[in-house]
């Protein structure tokens, strides 16, 4: 499902799409495969609003599943959430491609893991900023890889990655456990022009 939406004065100043604000830098290299960044979206900092806009009705309805289950959250904060994300820059359009790690929305993945770490398949959507409008587009769920550093004794051994093709338009992400690459969370999401 692909919709289109104004983009909140807010959102739209935090990614420098209104004028005459400098031009955000391209990615370099886009090509090349890099770590995927998280966000804590409990709180409404300025770093995290995008992400907060992009799964606002998810967080909306988790808060209330939390809430209804009797979970306690801080005044003001929403419930635990993270989201893992990578921003790709062009020159007319910024994509961001971002899944959501909520304790209600997240389901375990089937595949094999290792001490420390846990793989979950939860809510992932693209979006495409074109100056101060987007289209949002759900897509099926994805790979959400948990680390635990205190059992893992290898920092690099576990991670999420992502890449952005620019001849096919397309994001490729991965993960990896213990230095193997788990085939079943490949993604290749195309970028329609």
């Amino acid at each position: 499902m692909r919709e289109l939406v104004a983009l909140p004065l807010s959102v739209a100043l935090t990614l420098g799409f209104i004028p005459p604000m400098a031009a955000q830098e391209l990615t370099p290299n886009p090509g090349a495969w890099r770590p995927l960044v998280h966000s804590d979206l409990r709180t409404d900092l300025p770093d995290k609003l995008t992400y907060i806009d992009i799964w606002k009705d998810a967080i909306v309805a988790h808060n209330r599943a939390y809430d209804a289950k009797g979970a306690s959250r801080a005044a003001g904060e929403n419930a635990p959430a993270t989201d893992t994300h990578v921003v790709v820059r062009g020159p007319q359009r910024t994509i961001v491609l971002t899944t959501l790690d909520a304790e209600l929305a997240c389901k375990p993945a089937p595949f094999p893991k290792s001490p420390g770490v846990s793989i979950k398949l939860c809510p992932t959507r693209l979006v495409i900023f074109e100056g101060a409008l987007s289209s949002r587009k759900k897509l099926p769920p994805s790979c959400y890889l948990e680390v635990d550093s205190a059992v893992s004794p290898d920092p690099g051994a576990d991670g999420s990655y992502a890449a952005y093709d620019t001849v096919t338009k397309t994001i490729k992400t991965g993960l990896v456990v213990v230095h193997k690459v788990i085939d079943e969370c490949a993604r290749f999401v195309p970028i329609a022009p």
